[in-house]
């Protein structure tokens, strides 16, 4: 899951807590959450301790480490797990494009499931499954 610039901090929070907590056994639970770094002084924080504070463990990079105690150091292989659980792994990317690189680099899909934004070209830009 990707959480864009252009993100209403309601809505992102809502679909995270939705994506990861609703029903954590699933295929289709988010197991990792990327956060632009254009709103991780205002999205971060606030969509992290919802998990934390909801009971999912929450594995970050330096960055969500800095968000809260609870967080833990993720791993490298925290980015290739399918957890199936409350636990999520974590980090802060630059944009759009890192996301979609991120993302690639730890799974087969080649772009996250879900992306938040309320930009529409950013939303058109995305690329559809099996294209």
């Amino acid at each position: 899951m990707y959480v864009d610039r252009d993100a209403d901090l309601g809505m992102a929070r809502a679909i995270v807590m939705n994506a990861k907590l609703r029903r954590t056994g699933v295929c289709g639970s988010a197991e990792t959450l990327l956060v632009d770094a254009a709103c991780a002084a205002t999205h971060l924080a606030p969509v992290v301790e919802d998990l934390l504070d909801a009971g999912c463990e929450v594995r970050g990079d330096a960055a969500v480490q800095k968000v809260d105690a609870r967080v833990k150091p993720a791993t490298e292989q925290d980015w290739y797990t399918e957890y199936l659980d409350a636990i999520i792994a974590a980090r802060v990317v630059d944009g759009v494009d890192a996301a979609h690189r991120a993302h690639r680099a730890s799974t087969a899909r080649r772009t996250p499931r879900a992306i938040v934004t309320a930009n529409a070209a950013t939303a058109r830009a995305i690329p559809r499954a099996g294209g």
